[in-house]
């Protein structure tokens, strides 16, 4: 049973309890495929798994992908990890999801740059300059510090937050009932365990 990924929303609307375990895989070209069975095709590389026991194949442990990435990104999240008592493990993996390290990222509701920061939420903190690489980072890290102290360390907490708004947490008392948030905490989660096993790479 493979789906193409506009399903997917809909699906977990309508039968969450419909698939013991959900996949998506994503080919050569992109495209990604939504499936509850596993692929054992060596073209199509594993970016989510709903499965606790098989981790997504994309993340540190191919390495860092080559793509836009700027090495001096590992010595400006470094930096704001030591200022802001952050794991470093944590920046990387939010960028990763947010960005994939493209500096001059822009989401269609209007986030920017590598830890896609709302205007409002840059600006709260005194950014104005939200595309400068090391400032987004900077900004991006006090935020993430901010949300972990607010949610007393509830990584998912803090996850759903980033994603949806604090507001919409308070609203339903916990992660927000969004496919797109959801997927958003079990990546980012993903990244961040590959990462912490990596953790010389960073």
């Amino acid at each position: 049973m493979i789906l193409n990924k506009y399903w997917f929303v809909i699906l977990v609307l309508i039968s969450p309890l419909s698939f013991s375990a959900i996949y998506i895989y994503e080919n050569n070209n992109g495209k990604q495929i939504v499936t509850n069975l596993q692929s054992n095709n060596k073209s199509l590389k594993l970016v989510y798994s709903s499965n606790p026991n098989i981790q997504p194949q994309l993340g540190l442990s191919q390495k860092i992908p080559d793509l836009n990435f700027d090495k001096k990104l590992f010595d400006w999240i470094n930096q704001s990890a030591k200022k802001h008592n952050v794991s470093s493990a944590l920046i990387y993996a939010v960028i990763r999801q947010e960005s994939n390290f493209k500096q001059n990222a822009t989401s269609s509701k209007g986030a920017m740059g590598l830890m896609q920061l709302m205007p409002k939420t840059a600006q709260s903190y005194g950014l104005f300059d939200i595309y400068d690489p090391k400032k987004n980072i900077d900004i991006g890290t006090k935020h993430l510090k901010r949300l972990l102290i607010k949610y007393k360390n509830d990584l998912d907490l803090v996850l759903a937050a980033y994603n949806a708004g604090e507001g919409n947490v308070k609203k339903y008392k916990g992660i927000p009932p969004f496919a797109e948030t959801k997927i958003y905490v079990k990546k980012v989660n993903n990244f961040y365990l590959i990462a912490k096993k990596n953790n010389s790479l960073l």
